[in-house]
């Protein structure tokens, strides 16, 4: 018997069809924007409004992140809002931020999200992706119908897993080598 999760996490870089799909196709999952990519806007004001002061930059994406990790974006709004005006490209930098922090505020109640032993950076599941599908699936010269693909996707999933799932696979399907 297939066993249901008690609740389903959807992280995601902040694409609108992300998100859209995510309530279409995951109704009442919990929604977390994928930390390291709201940092890249925290690195293209930083860049903007320190340039050439590497420890500035360094400082105040920093201490940016740890508000972000209290549940506190206004902090980082007000922040950004208080840097002296500068070029163009700072203006630019802060408005993006800004709309990114906005567009996606029910999505960076990053606190709660680490206090339930949640993942808020989606480098892991990006990297699983490669190893477990690209790795194997989009060699040259490869073909797979969609339900082969499937099928050696769950495979290796399991295989890879490091848990007891690949013995118990083989053990319930003896028939399947």
């Amino acid at each position: 018997m297939q066993q249901r999760p008690h609740q389903v996490v959807f992280l995601g870089d902040g694409a609108a069809w992300l998100w859209l799909m995510a309530a279409l196709l995951f109704p009442g999952s919990i929604q977390i924007l994928d930390f390291f990519h709201l940092s890249e806007y925290l690195w293209e004001v930083a860049r903007a409004a320190f340039a050439s002061q590497e420890a500035q930059q360094q400082q105040w994406v920093e201490t940016a992140q740890q508000w972000l990790k209290q549940s506190q974006p206004q902090q980082v709004i007000a922040a950004a809002q208080r840097l002296p005006p500068g070029t163009p490209q700072l203006s630019e930098a802060v408005d993006s931020l800004l709309s990114y922090l906005h567009h996606n505020q029910t999505r960076i109640d990053y606190q709660r999200y680490l206090q339930l032993g949640l993942m808020i950076g989606s480098g892991v599941v990006e990297s699983s992706n490669r190893r477990i599908v690209t790795q194997r699936l989009k060699h040259s010269g490869m073909f797979w119908s969609k339900h082969g693909a499937h099928s050696v996707m769950r495979l290796r999933a399991c295989y890879l897993s490091g848990s007891s799932r690949w013995h118990a696979f083989w053990y319930k399907n003896p028939t399947a080598a």
